[in-house]
């Protein structure tokens, strides 16, 4: 067989042969010339069909795939679900819209179908009120503007040592007021409220921080809103505005309050009490403890809450962390007014064992009691009043089940040991009484931590046994 080289010298010779002449040399020149033009034609034209058919055969693979064959509804469960496997995941802020932005950005297809869905761009919303980039003002407008007509939970952050507020954001998030159902601002945000809301029919919890001395309406924000369920707000005092907002929240189940003291002359007592029918749950911060003759009775003499069932009084200042708040007959009084309370809980008070006393005798219904940093209060009184005798006729705090004492003063271990003892029943013993106890049994026991930080320990032996028997004992 002949080489290639071989194969091109024989085809030199012959054409040389055939074209001896100049002028014919030149005429198969200029025909293979011509020849070769065609054959490049032919070879971009079918150069252009094989194009077209790879980008047919790519467009029948796509339509006959599994996926895309997928109803648009099925679709929009897979997105859910990605959606809510993102939320469940600790990490940055918005994990569930960075992930359907993603699933938007894969096809026309999958674009449409997110984009059309609303339910995917509602939900929690987390936006820092700082970032002045336009890209993420107009990234946020489309979100807000794809989630409707949903209600929205939105948190805006103020950071700290930050760069100044972004206006533009918080437009964008008071345009849609009508659709909040969770609002979270933890800056004052009185300064950008100017004109008037949309309606706040869909708001159900509130959560704002108005500590700061702007000027401005403190609460148009989010009133009226009649399925208002869910109130926290942070003042610096206890104001006409807040005392007149409060007897509009009608419907509120549980507030939480961060507020100053009083002193004497700050507010009169009022001589009308609000009720507030549907409250549930209640938790006051006091501080500016170290203001002279610093009292919460203004606002324990104001209120009945005749459903309420927690309680939670804290008193903290880091301006002044030793001094601790008090009670007076005022609070004694407001617990009277609200016979449902069923869990109290006192943190960093300086009342005394009197004090204490007259105040468990105002919840008769407690079932649960915790006292944290309360150094003064706890004593022998505390333990007898406790202890159940069988002679009793009217056993005192007979629902109690739970008993938290934290950071206390030394106390009397003996007493407590009794106490523990006399409202505690294994089921066997339970089972052998022929008349049940007019008192639960308890359920939880946690003394700890005394001021000196001197162990009062149970003898091995008992604590063994009544954890064995089932009782959640800690004392020391």
């Amino acid at each position: 067989m002949d080489s290639p080289a071989d194969r091109d010298r024989a085809l030199f010779h012959e054409i040389l042969v055939k074209y001896a002449s100049s002028a014919t040399q030149h005429e198969a020149l200029a025909e293979s010339l011509a020849n070769l033009t065609k054959i490049d034609a032919q070879i971009d034209e079918l150069l252009a069909t094989r194009d077209l058919e790879r980008a047919r055969v790519a467009v029948l693979k796509h339509a006959t795939s599994a996926l895309r064959q997928f109803p648009a509804e099925i679709l929009l469960q897979i997105f859910s679900l990605a959606k809510d496997d993102a939320d469940s995941i600790f990490g940055p802020a918005n994990p569930h819209h960075q992930t359907v932005i993603r699933l938007a950005s894969v096809c026309v297809q999958w674009r449409h179908t997110a984009n059309a869905a609303a339910e995917l761009w509602g939900g929690k919303i987390t936006l820092p009120a700082t970032k002045t980039s336009s890209s993420y003002v107009t990234l946020t407008k489309k979100i807000l503007r794809r989630s409707s007509p949903h209600p929205l939970h939105i948190v805006l952050r103020g950071e700290y040592y930050s760069p100044p507020i972004n206006p533009d954001i918080v437009k964008a998030v008071l345009a849609v007021a009508d659709r909040w159902q969770k609002i979270k601002i933890d800056f004052d945000i009185r300064p950008w409220l100017k004109g008037v809301l949309p309606p706040r029919d869909k708001l159900e919890a509130v959560t704002i921080d108005l500590s700061s001395s702007s000027p401005g309406p403190m609460f148009s924000m989010f009133l009226p809103a009649p399925r208002l369920t869910d109130l926290n707000v942070t003042v610096r005092a206890c104001s006409p505005d807040l005392m007149r907002m409060l007897s509009q929240c009608a419907g509120l189940r549980k507030l939480e309050l961060s507020l100053e003291l009083w002193t004497a002359d700050d507010l009169p007592l009022r001589s009308m009490l609000m009720t507030l029918a549907c409250l549930e749950e209640l938790d006051l911060s006091f501080s500016g403890l170290d203001k002279p003759a610093a009292t919460a009775a203004p606002f324990f003499a104001s209120f009945v809450f005749p459903k309420l069932h927690k309680v939670q009084v804290s008193f903290y200042d880091e301006d002044a962390e030793d001094e601790h708040g008090d009670f007076d007959d005022t609070f004694v009084q407001f617990l009277r007014r609200c016979p449902a309370v069923a869990s109290l809980y006192i943190g960093r008070s300086s009342m005394d064992d009197i004090t204490l006393d007259r105040i468990l005798f105002s919840v008769p219904a407690l079932e649960s009691l915790t006292l944290f940093l309360c150094w003064e209060c706890i004593g022998h009184l505390f333990f007898h009043r406790l202890t159940y005798r069988p002679a009793d006729p009217a056993p005192f705090l007979p629902r109690l089940r739970s008993i938290n004492l934290s950071f206390i003063g030394g106390y009397p271990l003996k007493d407590a040991k009794t106490m523990i003892l006399s409202r505690w029943w294994s089921d066997a013993e339970l089972a052998r009484l022929s008349v049940t106890p007019p008192v639960e049994r308890l359920h939880t026991v946690c003394i700890a931590v005394t001021e000196d930080g001197h162990e009062n320990r149970l003898p091995e032996k008992l604590f063994n046994r009544l954890s064995g028997e089932g009782l959640e004992i800690w004392v020391c």
